[in-house]
């Protein structure tokens, strides 16, 4: 249990960081090909 609670958070973070980088991508494209 202790090291699948240890991993959980790292995974979430992981998960909102490749989020944000496919929002920013996404926009970043947008704004250019406009």
């Amino acid at each position: 249990m202790s090291t699948i609670s240890k991993k959980l958070p790292v995974t979430m973070s992981v998960i909102l960081k490749v989020a944000l980088l496919q929002l920013h991508a996404s926009a970043y494209i947008s704004n250019k090909f406009r």
